[in-house]
């Protein structure tokens, strides 16, 4: 249990160090900045990365199991109506500002981790291993990674502008009066059968998801 806690801490600490680093020349204490509109003050910033231009560290992404607390959950908190996470932080009374953001979340996970680890009898005391074997099936980030969906061909230029990060302009909509979008398309992702992407709108500076299926063409490039 010990193990467990000091590694999310450290993470946590070194997460907070980052924070703090890539703030200090420019604090931006709220969503898209001070002004509210995602335009830094700052000068000579980089505008492109590759996977070594403009990189300050990387690391390589670990290949070993992960613990998947909704399995945890599911195999020691049978009782909770579902294993979402916001049920869990209600059965469980885990206090937490908002959901479905990453640090208040990963927090979350680290407590509910704690909680199925307090079910689980104190002598011995519960190893990595035996935490995995409740998990089944290991988990890994490869293992993990959103399945790319299948594209139609004349939406074969997404797949270009999410590696180039290009600005794109596409018809999008129901069959019936769809709409002339401006967007920066990062990742495409397969989820329940049907083809997603995640894109920036240009309009709001927002991360928005769209569905493929109603994307009709790309009237523009660049």
């Amino acid at each position: 249990m010990k193990q467990i806690t000091l590694v999310v801490l450290v993470g946590s600490f070194l997460a907070i160090g980052i924070l703090e680093r890539s703030a200090s020349a420019q604090n931006w204490p709220q969503w898209r900045g001070p002004a509210l509109n995602g335009v830094s003050a700052e000068k000579n910033l980089p505008v492109k990365w590759t996977t070594d231009e403009n990189v300050v560290w990387k690391v390589a992404m670990p290949g070993s199991p992960m613990l998947d607390t909704v399995k945890l959950a599911r195999r020691l908190l049978p009782d909770s109506p579902d294993h979402k996470l916001p049920t869990l932080c209600q059965v469980l009374e885990i206090e937490t500002p908002v959901h479905h953001r990453a640090l208040p979340d990963a927090v979350s996970c680290w407590k509910v981790l704690e909680a199925c680890v307090g079910r689980l009898p104190p002598e011995p005391a519960p190893s990595f291993a035996d935490l995995h074997g409740l998990c089944g099936d290991p988990v890994t980030i490869p293992s993990s990674a959103p399945r790319l969906p299948k594209i139609a061909p004349r939406l074969r230029f997404l797949e270009e502008a999410c590696r180039a990060g290009a600005r794109i302009t596409i018809l999008y909509g129901e069959n019936e009066g769809p709409s002339r979008l401006s967007i920066s398309p990062r990742i495409l992702f397969e989820s329940r059968r049907r083809g997603y992407m995640e894109a920036e709108c240009a309009r709001s500076g927002l991360l928005k998801t769209y569905r493929l299926d109603r994307v009709h063409r790309v009237l523009e490039q660049g």
